[in-house]
């Protein structure tokens, strides 16, 4: 478990998630998390918020949701519903750690370094365990879209394809790809939506239409 300078977790954050990873034998759980911005408002995690856990939701067990290794595996290639923070893993299972040289990827590739190299099983809760204090001095919360992209989807995650092409299949590679593709585009056209050319193409309506793809 690692906690980020601007966290801060419950009381029972390390009591719920360690019981729980050694009842059900697990490898990681993570736990949900409310942001707290800098006018003192909360806001519901991104996790939450945008129901991308859904199709993650086969196996309940109490208020949390269990994850076998194919439905891990195809989570975190696909999203990185456990930020630093929220991941409580066993030092046994991780594979090498962080990935270091990232600014922002650091915890993604860690988890996605570790269930591509073995079978794990996880599960993660919707009850909010932890606080994200949102502040303007945040690495990733807060940011412009642009500027997170940026970073993140064509500078960071590109090293994803790198070092995993031996450990991926040729429709993990596609994934990764179109991924990345998708968010190149995005970026571009995000830049021209203010510009007199975007109003003219409707680029706008094509940014919502690529949202609702990779939705």
């Amino acid at each position: 478990a690692s906690l980020d300078s601007d966290d801060l977790w419950d009381e029972d954050f390390l009591t719920t998630s360690i019981h729980y990873l050694e009842a059900r034998n697990l490898d990681f759980v993570f736990l949900n998390w409310t942001k707290v911005m800098h006018d003192g408002q909360s806001q519901s995690s991104e996790w939450l918020r945008d129901r991308k856990w859904k199709r993650y939701s086969a196996q309940p067990d109490g208020h949390w949701f269990m994850l076998n290794p194919q439905d891990v595996r195809k989570l975190f290639l696909r999203h990185n519903p456990a930020p630093s923070s929220s991941l409580v893993i066993r030092r046994s299972s991780i594979f090498s750690g962080w990935g270091e040289p990232m600014r922002i990827a650091n915890d993604w590739y860690l988890v996605l370094d570790t269930v591509l190299h073995r079978d794990c099983f996880a599960a993660f809760t919707l009850v909010p365990r932890w606080k994200k204090r949102v502040d303007g001095t945040n690495i990733y919360d807060g940011k412009p879209f642009h500027e997170i992209s940026e970073q993140l989807h064509l500078r960071e995650y590109p090293r994803f394809r790198r070092d995993f092409h031996s450990l991926l299949t040729p429709g993990e590679r596609l994934t990764l790809w179109r991924r990345q593709l998708t968010y190149r585009l995005r970026v571009r056209l995000h830049l021209s939506t203010k510009s007199e050319l975007a109003t003219k193409l409707r680029i706008p309506a094509f940014l919502t239409r690529l949202h609702t793809l990779r939705s």
